[in-house]
């Protein structure tokens, strides 16, 4: 993978391509073409027509989706614990066991007795000690209580699936990954920059933890040629299962 700027702990990653055009979707000129002007100064990801759209976007969701280019050698990745990985597996695949057996009425009926099964109650209990180096919170974690563990999971699960990656793999998964994370389905995903996600796992945005979430499954299914995950597919599925179901879960019923 190639750099743009290195030092003997850092790696600065080659910018994303820039967009022609605002990418703030409340933008008021969007139907007059909104021509880009400027993009985000730290990610280089996402551009705007003007400085009102780019602050607006932050304020309501890039703060939370936006890291750096820059790679920090002993933030990219986590020390592998097999422990807390089995610990974490076994929770989720624990949850999406029981989550299955739950009759199969509307999306909506299961998505609210999703937060009532014991084995979510367990997701909220569980102490991730590497979390404790992960200093960056998701968009109203509070009210959503579902939403740090869940991140801190992916966070554990990415890192490790990541891990012995060799040069070539990491471009051919890093450009995939990039086009298939540059068109997020929903204004409240941020778009995810493969480099980034095989570059510096253990230290992406809480956003792009929750749309990386989304796509992961995909990625244990595929033949890249020069690496495969299919030994994660499981996890990932439960993990990407569990986001939908309880990633904007306010615990209502779990409080009862």
């Amino acid at each position: 993978m190639s750099s743009s700027a290195t030092t003997p702990d850092t790696t600065v990653l080659p910018a994303p391509k820039p967009s022609g055009y605002c990418e703030f979707d409340d933008c008021p000129d969007v139907e007059e073409g909104a021509v880009a002007k400027s993009r985000c100064s730290v990610c280089k990801d996402y551009s705007y027509c003007s400085q009102k759209c780019q602050k607006l976007h932050w304020k309501q969701h890039h703060k939370w989706g936006c890291s750096s280019l820059v790679v920090e050698k002993d933030k990219a990745f986590l020390e592998p614990d097999p422990e807390e990985l089995k610990k974490l597996e076994d929770v989720v695949v624990r949850w999406h066991a029981a989550f299955e057996k739950l009759p199969r009425e509307t999306p909506s009926s299961r998505a609210w007795k999703a937060s009532s099964l014991p084995e979510s109650q367990e997701l909220l209990q569980l102490e991730i000690p590497s979390g404790s180096s992960y200093t960056r919170l998701p968009q109203d974690h509070t009210t959503y209580p579902f939403r740090l563990p869940l991140t801190l999971i992916a966070r554990r699960f990415t890192s490790e699936m990541l891990s012995s990656l060799s040069p070539e793999a990491r471009t051919v998964l890093g450009g995939y990954i990039t086009t298939c994370g540059h068109n997020p389905p929903k204004p409240h995903f941020t778009k995810i920059y493969g480099p980034k996600v095989v570059g510096k796992p253990a230290d992406l945005a809480p956003g792009e933890y929750n749309f990386w979430m989304t796509l992961a499954p995909y990625m244990t299914i595929q033949d890249f040629g020069v690496c495969e995950f299919g030994e994660w597919e499981v996890r990932m599925r439960a993990l990407a299962t569990a986001r939908v179901f309880l990633w904007d879960d306010r615990n209502l019923n779990g409080k009862k």
